[in-house]
Order: C-alpha cells, then structure tokens, then sequence
C-alpha cells in the first residue's frame, strides 16, 4: 500500500540574513519586562508576546515588514532545532534572559514570523491585542487550506481493500480562513491542524518552525500533517478515507508486476492542474494507438516532459483481470 502527498500549505517571506555583532545587539537593546506591560503601540515593538512558561524563552528578533522588533516566545523544542541547525552564534543571551536572534536563525524565524502575522493574519485577527486567540479570533485567521484526495482499491476476493492513496492541496485554495468547513460525511473541520487550533501566534510559529524540518522555508501537506508527535500524513490521508467510508485495509495482492502502473495513475492525480492531467492522458494514449510497438525512448521524452517518474505499458495493464475502482 502506497500513500503520498502533494502541495506546500504556506511558505515563508523571503528574509535577507544580517549578521549582527553584540555591540549593536546591545545598542538597540529591547526589554521584555517593560515592554510587556505595556501593549502593542510601543513605537518600535510590533509584537511582543504574553506567553510565560518554564519551557519557552522571550526571543527577540526584526520583523521584515515593519523593521520593528518582535519579541515571541519560543519553546526550547523550537530553539534546540535553531542552535542545531545554525548554531550558537546565532543565537546570543541577552543579561534579562532574553535570546536576540541574529544571521541566518534571525532570517528563518523572521521570514516565518511574517508569514504567520501578515499573510495568515494572526496579528489583525487578535483583536484585543492580548496575544491570546480564542476560537472565534482564530476563525479570521487565514490558516487552512483545501484539500482533495483519490484512491485505489480491488476487490478480486470480494471485499474491496486498498491499493493506493492521495492527497493533495488543492489549486489556489492555500491560506484558507481557518473558520470550520462542513461535510455531511464528517460534520465540522478544519484541515490543518484539526481540532488542535493555534491559541496565540506565538503557538503557531513554533508548531510551524518545528513542522518545517528542512528549512526550506515551505511548509508541504506531508509536514502540515504532521502537526503533533503523534501524527503522520499516512495516519492521516487514511482517516480521511476512512470518514468518507473507503476502506483502509491494505490489499494483499502481489503488485510487483504494476507498481509502476500504481504510481503512474498517482503520479497523474498528483499533477496540480486538470488539463495537465488530460494531455498527460491523452498524449499518452496516442503515442499507444499510432505506434503500438513505441519505441521506450521516445515514450520517456513525453513523461519526462510531464515531470512524471514512471514509464509505464497500459495496454499491458490492461489486459490483467483485476478488478480496480478509483476514489476521487
């Protein structure tokens, strides 16, 4: 059994790094204590966090929008990956027990910091500026994105179990409002996050650092799933199938002969645009019926124009007696 992902949910503002010395760290020093008295009209805070827990640290770094500091708070899950990734020099103590961030850990977290508080809107959307989300704050976020799925099963001993499986996100539907979606199949959803809803940026931002675990600055449906330690995208992609009342029994057939073929059909739906997917079809299938006996070559060229991974004989396909129904 087969199960995959396509698409990045969000991606993080482009941030330039800036390699900053502790003389002009400690020049335009900012501190936690006074400024979180105060509120968000302190001229030169955009953000300052009101989170305080024994596992998390105020963490001081310059928002790329406003060029004003952001001071969040930040889990030692979340800083660990930073110290391990860009190293200790990246990130500097201050004498309150703040951390600044500066070079390439500033440019990370505050390319991801803008993404969260402009483009998915958690800054318009707490609305009282108390840096705490309730529900109904959260609805006006923009931090949901839609989904579609396929998926294969036979049933050539009478019950019908699975093949293949698919989820990708759908066209033009990234940075969705968060507000739940309904379904008469599964009642009230959410497709990031779930259940488990963002209560603060601050939450975000460190469910959003820790999920991009390449540091490429984009967050895939495969990392959007894996949201809680708990979680996978396999785990999820089958309850979803699941809800919808597809079975998630794995088939037992011995696919070795059509793997390719699988993948292919897969490889396909996976193809963000629909037209895309019909001339893949339709280019393929002319190829077969004007040259029977195709030349494997020339074959590749029009997959590999297609950006597909698999060369794969239909008609030979075809000809098995399995019996195969599509979900999508």
């Amino acid at each position: 059994m087969y199960i995959s992902t396509h698409g990045v949910a969000f991606a993080s503002y482009d941030v330039k790094a800036t390699n900053k010395t502790t003389q002009e760290i400690s020049d335009k020093k900012v501190s936690f204590d006074d400024t979180v008295k105060e509120t968000n009209t302190v001229e030169n805070i955009v953000y300052h966090t009101t989170t305080k827990s024994e596992n998390s640290t105020p963490t001081i770094f310059t928002d790329p929008v406003t060029k004003k500091f952001a001071i969040v708070s930040l889990e030692k899950e979340t800083l660990d990956k930073l110290k391990s990734q860009f190293g200790e020099d990246n990130i500097i103590k201050n004498n309150d027990s703040t951390l600044r961030l500066t070079n390439k850990a500033e440019a990370f977290v505050s390319g991801w910091f803008a993404d969260i508080a402009y483009k998915r809107d958690f800054l318009y959307a707490d609305k009282n500026s108390d840096g705490i989300l309730t529900e109904e704050e959260y609805d006006k976020t923009y931090n949901d994105f839609g989904i579609e799925g396929m998926a294969l099963t036979e049933n050539t001993t009478g019950k019908e179990k699975l093949l293949i499986a698919g989820e990708k996100i759908i066209e033009n539907n990234t940075y969705a409002l968060s507000e739940k979606a309904y379904l008469k199949e599964i009642g009230y959803y959410r497709n990031y996050r779930e259940f488990d809803i963002a209560t603060s940026l601050d939450d975000e931002l460190n469910t959003t650092l820790q999920v991009d675990k390449n540091f490429d600055g984009q967050m895939t449906l495969e990392e959007a799933y894996s949201t809680k330690a708990d979680k996978n995208y396999k785990n999820v992609v089958l309850r979803h199938l699941e809800e919808f009342g597809i079975t998630t029994i794995p088939s037992e057939l011995d696919t070795s002969s059509f793997d390719h073929v699988l993948r292919f059909i897969l490889d396909i739906f996976m193809q963000k645009d629909k037209a895309e997917q019909d001339k893949i079809m339709l280019n393929l299938m002319n190829k077969l019926d004007i040259n029977p006996d195709f030349d494997a070559k020339e074959l590749e060229q029009i997959y590999t124009h297609e950006n597909l991974e698999h060369i794969v004989d239909l008609k030979e396909y075809n000809k098995k007696q399995t019996t195969v129904n599509i979900h999508i």
